[in-house]
């Protein structure tokens, strides 16, 4: 029977483990070193030798097809190109792999280790980290590497005003909203756009004779009339029934465009579609931003032309965004709930409330100049890529006097602004005005909504937007403007003559 040992000899043996490191201690601590080792080897050997194997395989002197991969087969490149692009590999392949074998091993050693040396193991793992630590630090100092600590890339970017692609919402007017119009109703209004963000029904048919785009801001976009019955598709479709033809209609209006907008709009995304007409109808939202700013080139968060993008590619780490990400990863629809229930939704921005309450100062002579400058300016960009413009009054309910509810309505903006109703009705005027003398002076085709829909609460629901009613009747008055020169058109296209239009002189 064998004798058990004493307690001073547990103690002795005790003492002696303590003072010396077990075997799996000593396997962990050796295998890091070689892996930081081997890891240092490495940057060394390729700083030393890279350039030299990335030369040979670019001039395909290399006997190996070791970094075809990284060549690609592309002789036309800069050296300079893949010796980066290597080095940017075998940075992310080397610390990939550090940190995958020193997590390999540092499991490998908590599962050898017996439970009562849990502490040992966990000293062991910070010491792990600690090497790591001190090695990617090294390296930094010693190479030059780059450090990765959340990237931020800014720059100023042209605005391309178009909803997103592939949307398929419902929109109902809020209370708040329907509280401002005159006789709006709380309806369903489904709104989709197609894979370019123009808004639907649009290629309609896979061969058409004709493609007319209208382009705008909130009373082209229609968003608060039905799907079908926005102008836009029934104009085209009125067109048909009168033509024979088959005419693929494209809404590009957007709410709270100017004709700058637009002529972006066209110049970038729809001229490479080889449009045939562009409905062009632009107002109100001209004269609110020149009279609010003074010039289509402004700093508006929401309407200026050009506005500074802040892309934070990857955001520096912290503990809130780990449990974050590692949440929404595990249990993404309880953290859908969870979130909309804590966080509130973002209040309503007012984009004029930053001179929201200061009298504004403006120049009609100004206004004049530059509106005509864009409409003129449209006129040009069609002509010389040979597309038919056709200029629009925009419809209203502006009268002289205003009925009660345009003075209700209109009261904010003299308070506000101190823009009174008779002088904004006097610009408004003149602007459809303008449009009218710039179609005679350019001699392109006009569509006078100004002048052919009633100012009545009939046709909309507030001083410019149509209700489903008045959108059928503009499509109407569009069909009856535009028959004649659809079929012009077709035959030309016909007769093989592309030249649609003569370029301004």
């Amino acid at each position: 029977m064998m004798e058990r040992p004493s307690n001073d000899s547990r103690q002795r043996l005790s003492r002696r483990d303590h003072r010396h490191p077990g075997r799996t201690q000593k396997v962990l601590f050796v295998s890091a070193a070689i892996v930081v080792g081997l890891w240092l080897l490495s940057w060394f050997a390729f700083h030393a030798f890279g350039r030299r194997l990335i030369t040979a395989a670019y001039e395909r002197t290399l006997p190996l097809d070791v970094l075809n991969n990284v060549i690609q087969g592309q002789q036309t490149h800069e050296l300079s190109h893949y010796v980066a692009h290597a080095g940017d590999l075998f940075r992310r392949m080397s610390v990939l792999l550090i940190v995958l074998a020193i997590v390999l091993v540092s499991v490998a050693a908590t599962m050898a280790v017996p439970a009562q040396r849990l502490k040992k193991v966990l000293a062991i793992l910070a010491m792990n980290m600690l090497v790591l630590f001190i090695a990617d630090r090294a390296i930094g100092r010693l190479l030059g590497a780059p450090c990765e600590r959340g990237r931020t890339f800014s720059e100023r970017a042209i605005r391309l005003k178009k909803p997103s692609p592939h949307l398929d919402e419902v929109h109902r007017p809020s209370l708040a909203y329907l509280a401002e119009t005159d006789g709006l109703t709380a309806d369903d209004f489904r709104l989709r756009t197609d894979s370019r963000g123009f808004i639907m029904p649009t290629d309609r048919h896979r061969d058409p004779d004709l493609r007319l785009f209208f382009v705008g801001g909130s009373t082209t976009e229609c968003l608060f009339v039905h799907e079908d019955h926005r102008f836009p598709v029934a104009a085209a479709r009125r067109l048909e029934e009168r033509t024979g033809l088959k005419i693929n209609a494209y809404n590009a209006g957007v709410g709270g465009n100017n004709s700058l907008h637009s002529i972006n709009i066209i110049l970038n995304d729809i001229l490479p579609l080889e449009p045939d007409v562009i409905a062009f109808m632009h107002n109100i939202n001209d004269l609110v931003t020149l009279l609010y700013t003074g010039t289509y080139w402004n700093e508006n968060a929401s309407r200026s032309p050009i506005r500074q993008i802040t892309v934070q590619v990857e955001p520096p780490p912290s503990f809130p965004r780990v449990v974050s990400e590692a949440a929404r990863w595990i249990a993404p629809h309880t953290y859908g709930i969870v979130r909309q229930a804590v966080c509130p939704p973002a209040p309503e921005v007012d984009e004029w409330g930053g001179i929201r309450g200061q009298m504004r100062n403006w120049d009609r002579d100004r206004i004049r100049r530059e509106f005509a400058a864009n409409l003129r300016s449209f006129v040009a960009l069609c002509r010389y890529r040979q597309v038919v413009p056709v200029l629009m009054t925009q419809q209203n309910r502006f009268t002289s006097p205003p009925d009660v509810y345009i003075a209700k309505s209109m009261h904010r903006m003299e308070t506000d602004f101190g823009i009174g109703y008779a002088d904004y009705y006097g610009l408004y005027v003149m602007m459809n005005d303008l449009i009218r003398s710039v179609a005679a002076e350019q001699d392109v085709p006009l569509v006078d909504l100004d002048r052919s829909i009633p100012k009545s609460r009939e046709f909309m629901y507030d001083s410019v937007h149509f209700n489903d009613q008045g959108s059928l009747l503009a499509a109407q008055v569009i069909a009856e403007s535009l028959q004649g020169l659809c079929e012009v058109e077709v035959r030309r296209r016909a007769a093989g003559e592309r030249a649609r239009a003569e370029p301004p002189k």
